[in-house]
């Protein structure tokens, strides 16, 4: 809940008129400053047990070098200073499910949490080992624990595929190229930081965040497509400030500035941004005029990490947000365990079989009691060793691997195989391929656990045409 001395320290300044255009900061901006301190405030109040939960999930969750960095303020981002603006994260990212360090546990979590049949399985092979309670005394009984791990060893090589295809997209994105202004010239996207003055060119891709400082259309503009981003087509308009951009027209404007950028904290939001732009005065020799001039930013000067540069030879543009810290990757989430209704209806079917055997068990348990009781003065029959209290309460377990296959150790192998060919069927299917591209595209499959989702659904809802067909408007009459 939020604290309302937060609360009320922003009605007060509301009712005072303090939230008024001044220092180069618009209104608008001012009330985003506040929800960004009131996000800030609500954090610091959700106590330590939601802080573990929430860096235990983090854990499992991103790499060490794509963790989230503590909440700003504000940052500041000087101009030509490697040094000052070192802090701040690089821009390597990774969106793989599985990193070397996190792995082993995340998987087996997978595998023994969220598959009950898994748990109940391996149950039943650690009995089977102890001497006590196996029905059977050969080397068989390990067969069980073989098909355990055989099951696991199957969902352990589907995951790996899967998740070396996202080591893979994660590491093309990583060695994308782009130019940095001075000594750095072409460097991969991993190595751009904050304070870096690229050059983006004309179909080039945004690696991070950035200010335009420059652009090289005579009125200052530059459009991009956000296609990747809101899956608009159409193009947007960003301007540089006229007042800066014949400073930065040259590249050794670029590298002789000075000054700093104040920007808002790294945070999701997409069409909104403040902040602005000092810039130290020179005098014709090249040396500081002692004054400093501000201008204000705002989301028209932002290019965000993932759009693309559209009819707009170069820019240059000055990098604020790296990595996890830019807009884009602050919209990615973290991705949850997906499981499929029909699993889910597995784990809750398995009750049944479950409960049945408890039952049988239970009952073979009791009548084997009443047996040891019947026949204890048969002392010719030697049986005291075998009806003490502790055998009686062995036997259950006994019982309960005799009747083990009630539920097929095959299931989810089973599952994980069909799934296998659906996935194989899909995306080799001709019918769905886009030949009009080159090269062709084909169906992928993101989630191959998901795909007999497919077979459930009713209803599908577009928020825009193009989305679902064509787009090909073709004249029928009027």
């Amino acid at each position: 809940m939020l604290d309302p001395d937060v609360a009320e320290d922003f009605l007060e300044e509301y009712s005072s008129g303090n939230l008024s255009s001044r220092d180069g900061w618009a209104p608008v901006d001012k009330v985003d400053l506040f929800f960004d301190k009131a996000e800030n405030a609500v954090g610091r109040q959700n106590g330590r047990i939601g802080r573990f939960f929430s860096k235990f999930a983090n854990l499992l969750t991103f790499n060490r070098r794509n963790r989230p960095a503590p909440p700003e303020e504000s940052r500041k981002v000087v101009l030509n200073d490697p040094e000052a603006n070192k802090r701040f994260r690089t821009n390597y990212v990774s969106t793989a499910k599985f990193n070397y360090w996190n792995a082993l546990p995340k998987f087996l979590y997978e595998q023994f949490v969220l598959r009950l049949a898994n748990v109940y399985f391996l149950f039943v092979g650690i009995l089977y080992c102890i001497d006590s309670i196996s029905p059977v005394l050969t080397s068989s009984r390990y067969g069980q624990l073989i098909s355990v791990a055989f099951i696991i060893t199957v969902s352990l090589i589907k995951e790996i595929v899967e998740d070396t295809r996202r080591h893979v997209e994660d590491r093309r994105i990583n060695r994308l190229g782009t130019f940095a202004l001075g000594s750095k010239g072409e460097i991969s996207w991993a190595e751009v930081k904050v304070g870096d003055i690229l050059r983006i060119s004309k179909n080039d891709a945004v690696p991070a965040d950035v200010v335009l400082l420059h652009s090289s259309s005579e009125d200052g503009l530059a459009f991009v497509e956000t296609k990747q981003l809101d899956g608009e087509s159409n193009l947007k308009v960003k301007a540089t400030l006229p007042d800066i951009s014949e400073q930065f027209s040259e590249p050794e404007g670029c590298l002789t500035a000075e000054g700093f950028v104040e920007s808002e904290p790294p945070n999701p939001r997409l069409h909104h941004y403040y902040g602005s732009i000092t810039l130290v005065g020179k005098n014709e020799d090249g040396g500081p005029a002692g004054g400093a001039t501000t201008y204000p930013l705002n989301i028209d000067n932002l290019l965000v990490r993932g759009c693309r540069l559209k009819q707009t030879d170069y820019v240059y543009a000055l990098v604020v947000n790296t990595g996890l810290d830019t807009k884009l990757m602050r919209n990615l989430k973290p991705k949850p365990k997906k499981v499929s209704s029909t699993e889910s209806k597995v784990n809750f079917l398995l009750i049944f079989p479950i409960c049945l055997q408890v039952f049988i068990v239970t009952t073979l348990t009791i009548l084997n009691a009443v047996n040891c009781a019947d026949t204890q003065s048969a002392w010719y029959l030697e049986l005291s060793d075998s009806c003490t209290p502790l055998d009686k309460f062995l036997r259950f377990f006994t019982f309960f691997c005799t009747f083990a296959n009630l539920i097929p150790i095959s299931l989810y192998v089973s599952i994980e195989v069909i799934r296998g060919f659906q996935v194989y069927f899909i995306t080799g299917d001709r019918k769905t391929i886009a030949f009009e591209h080159k090269p062709p595209v084909r169906l992928e499959v993101r989630t191959s656990s998901l795909t007999d989702e497919l077979g459930i659904l009713t209803h599908l809802f577009s928020d825009k045409t193009g989305t679902l067909t064509a787009n090909d408007m073709v004249f029928r009459k009027c």
